[in-house]
């Protein structure tokens, strides 16, 4: 599937020049025309979970937040596929930022699918180049998601595994568009086996700083032990050494 062709590039440009420069850039990388790959697959779903793009197209800054394991892993995979450093990787309360500023990079994301400024107020879903992908490509995608978003492997307090869960949360005009991009999300874990329930909305209600309702989106992982091991072994955390950790332990005690 060709997700990206130049015409794309000029169309997102009002000067030709910049967008000559742009394509460039992304033609020297082998970037355009671009054809879905798994690293690639794996950035946006880290964007879409943890990371956030600049709401603003003439600012190329786009951040990613964890630990310091899984944004050395990210910071080698935006190496590799765009060749360009971070202007920043500092520590701050709660774990470590890993921040870029290039504007080409920027708006490449963005027409790839990744959402500008604020996921919870903004609509955007899972892109059909990563829905339609191959396995890897799948996989690498649940993958970030599942390193940034889902909770950790738990034993709850009878001595059972809890079920894994993914949750976002979406103020209340998006809520149709946030169950939208969980199902979509529910669906790649289902292609790859993995037995998932429903998507549920959370009854809770609270206001953000804009005086909006926000509502958590949520399904579960079923917790049967055949069912994580499935997990385990197609999808799997991939940079969250703790979690991984916390995976085997559970696994290795039941």
């Amino acid at each position: 599937m060709i997700v990206l062709k130049e015409q794309d590039i000029y169309r997102g440009y009002k000067n030709k020049r910049y967008a000559d420069k742009a394509i460039e850039f992304l033609t020297k990388r082998h970037l355009l025309p671009l054809t879905g790959f798994s690293s690639l697959s794996n950035l946006v779903g880290h964007l879409m979970g943890d990371g956030t793009l600049s709401k603003d197209k003439f600012v190329g800054d786009f951040r990613f937040y964890g630990s310091k394991e899984k944004l050395e892993y990210i910071k080698n995979i935006v190496f590799n596929i765009f060749e360009i450093y971070p202007k920043s990787f500092i520590k701050r309360k709660g774990g470590f930022v890993l921040r870029y500023n290039n504007c080409i990079v920027s708006r490449f994301l963005n027409l790839i699918g990744v959402p500008r400024g604020n996921k919870v107020t903004t609509s955007f879903g899972v892109p059909l180049w990563i829905k339609e992908g191959n396995r890897n490509i799948k996989k690498a995608f649940l993958v970030a998601i599942s390193d940034d978003e889902l909770s950790s492997p738990r034993i709850d307090k009878r001595g059972n595994l809890e079920p894994l869960r993914l949750k976002f949360n979406k103020t209340e005009n998006l809520l149709l568009i946030g169950i939208q991009f969980l199902e979509d999300i529910r669906r790649l874990f289902i292609t790859l086996g993995i037995n998932c329930s429903s998507v549920k909305l959370n009854n809770d209600k609270y206001l953000n700083l804009n005086n909006q309702i926000n509502r958590s989106i949520y399904f579960n992982i079923s917790a049967k032990r055949e069912n994580i091991l499935k997990f385990k072994e197609k999808v799997g955390f991939g940079a969250e050494r703790d979690k991984m950790d916390k995976l085997y332990f559970v696994l290795n005690d039941h």
